[in-house]
């Protein structure tokens, strides 16, 4: 394996007459026809009164019990609000009004994500779900293949991104992820940093992340500790900290620990007096302002995701991005950007529908399985590949670029773009999979890059 090579990287709206759900694309009934709410009634009424206009419906579970997940309800019904306000999205001789139906799958809570699944699916009638935030993405996969649903969603285990799922993609997860952890590692190694130890929640997910994560860490030369876990119920991380300080740990991540939970873990590690480098996956503005008048200049040089697309020069240079990310401060009037990573799902249908002009969920999986572009989103470039490691020979499966932030007098600074090329590539080198993706390529061809790509530090040149 050649290494990577580093370098500098520069609707006040009409109301509508119609809150419907999915991509259910029925007829339209009469001119006289009433219109409901289905997600109070359940009923599936697709016309909007007289003018007969059809309705687009589309289906979302979030846990609501984080500020992400009430952030991604806020964003579909911007989106619907706009959009619709606009006049819908003309396909083919169509026009569609949209209609995203948002329920909360509870705190990981199978049974209440379950519910609501089947709520969208039995009540909503409801054809295609996006964005499922934090539900047990198995699940979801399983509820939506037994119905013939497209679930365009979160996911972080492999278990999903098998061949048998042939309706599920993963428009927001990690597997093409490990370049934001590798870039961050390196530069920590360089700072001196050597043992990385991760503090996580005690789930299967976690346990992946630890995986995954890890091996990008192990690249830039980190060992890697015995992780260290915490119960769901955890307050006090005092412990957890200290034992941490006694394994010698120089580094720490808590990459599934957001907000409040960073927070307390970062105060405790403060508190027993810890010293090192800290990647903690994403802090919102407001989290670092609460760490920070705690514990001051240090967490200093934390390097982390920079989560406001506001300032993301990939995002920026987008106009329609732009006027969205606007339109949202315009809306509510604070803008909070925790929830803009993980409404992925929507752009990618987005894009679809209007690529094919098709509302025929088969002529969109079709669509997605061969899926060659990148495609914008409020977070900067996104894309589907394959998995041919899992012979999984769809382009199921997400990397989308990001934004990497540094800590400097308690403000979150942009530091560098991490591009989709470098997503992709970086985590196949990683994971030490290059023979794999090479004979992939040599069957399919490589695949093409957006235009972020000018910012990459790795390139097919790293694979000969």
């Amino acid at each position: 394996m050649k290494k990577a090579v580093w370098k500098n990287p520069g609707v006040i709206t009409v109301l509508l007459l119609v809150i419907i759900s999915l991509v259910v694309l029925s007829a339209c009934g009469g001119g006289n026809a009433t219109t409901t709410t289905p997600a109070q009634t359940g009923s599936a009424t697709t016309t909007a009164a007289s003018g007969g206009q059809k309705v687009l419906k589309i289906g979302s579970v979030a846990n609501f019990q984080t500020k992400e997940g009430l952030e991604v309800k806020k964003w579909h019904d911007l989106f619907v609000k706009r959009i619709n306000a606009e006049g819908g999205w003309k396909v083919g001789n169509e026009t569609y009004l949209l209609d995203i139906i948002t329920y909360d799958g509870g705190n990981m809570d199978d049974t209440k994500s379950r519910a609501a699944l089947e709520k969208l699916i039995y009540e909503d009638k409801v054809a295609v779900i996006v964005n499922t935030f934090m539900v047990n993405d198995k699940q979801a996969a399983q509820i939506c293949k037994d119905n013939g649903l497209l679930l365009l969603g979160e996911g972080f285990t492999d278990d999903v991104a098998v061949p048998e799922f042939t309706n599920t993609y993963r428009t927001t997860g990690i597997y093409f992820g490990r370049a934001m952890n590798y870039k961050i590692a390196y530069d920590y190694y360089q700072l001196g940093s050597r043992k990385i130890a991760f503090i996580n929640g005690n789930s299967e997910q976690s346990q992946v992340q630890i995986e995954k994560y890890g091996q990008a860490y192990q690249l830039a030369g980190f060992e890697v500790l015995e992780p260290v876990f915490y119960n769901s119920d955890t307050v006090d991380f005092g412990p957890i900290a200290t034992k941490v300080k006694s394994m010698g740990a120089d580094s720490v991540c808590f990459p599934d620990a957001g907000s409040s939970l960073a927070i307390n873990i970062m105060g405790a590690l403060y508190d027993v007096g810890w010293k090192g480098t800290i990647f903690p996956s994403s802090l919102t503005l407001s989290d670092l302002e609460k760490i920070y008048s705690k514990v001051g200049d240090w967490c200093d040089g934390m390097l982390g995701l920079y989560l406001d697309p506001r300032g993301i020069p990939t995002v920026q240079e987008n106009a329609e991005m732009k006027g969205w990310l606007e339109a949202y401060t315009e809306e509510y009037g604070t803008f909070v950007e925790s929830g803009c990573l993980w409404v992925g799902g929507f752009w990618f249908l987005r894009d679809a529908i209007l690529t094919t002009q098709s509302v025929d969920m088969k002529v969109i999986q079709e669509y997605l399985d061969k899926s060659t572009k990148g495609i914008p989103t409020l977070t900067g470039y996104a894309q589907l590949f394959a998995r041919p490691d899992l012979q999984n020979y769809r382009t199921m499966d997400v990397a989308f670029s990001d934004g990497l932030a540094k800590v400097v007098n308690g403000k979150f600074e942009f530091y560098k773009v991490n591009p989709v090329q470098d997503q992709y590539l970086g985590s196949i080198i990683a994971y030490g999979l290059q023979d794999v993706y090479k004979a992939y390529w040599d069957e399919y061809g490589k695949p093409s890059f957006p235009p972020d790509s000018k910012y990459a530090l790795f390139s097919y040149d790293d694979f000969e």
